[in-house]
């Protein structure tokens, strides 16, 4: 799937350029450069929002979806699914009303 991973690189590195930099940006320590690449290496960011701070959904390299918030946007990420198929099922039900899910409102 050539194309698909290519979308998916194009996706990642638009959001990186602005999460990752964020981050990088904010960075103290050489420590904390390497932490933040590494925390990007292992997430594809899908999603962002701004509608109450800097937000975004990720695909982690094991396959969990998770969740996280600016200004410390790994140490908040939480994982949201197990899946992205159980994600695509959690964001519907959200969506339609029939189980909302709080860490998903500024995705509506």
């Amino acid at each position: 799937r050539p194309k698909t991973r290519a979308i998916l690189g194009l996706m990642r590195l638009n959001f990186l350029s602005v999460f990752e930099r964020l981050s990088l940006d904010a960075a103290m320590s050489e420590a904390d450069r390497q932490c933040v690449q590494e925390f990007w290496q292992a997430h594809i960011p899908f999603a962002a929002s701004v509608a109450s701070d800097y937000a975004y959904l990720a695909l982690r390299s094991d396959g969990v979806v998770v969740c996280g918030y600016g200004p410390e946007f790994e140490e908040s990420a939480e994982q949201v699914a197990a899946s992205l198929s159980d994600f695509l099922a959690l964001f519907i039900a959200h969506l339609n009303g029939s189980a909302r899910d709080e860490r998903l409102v500024d995705f509506d």
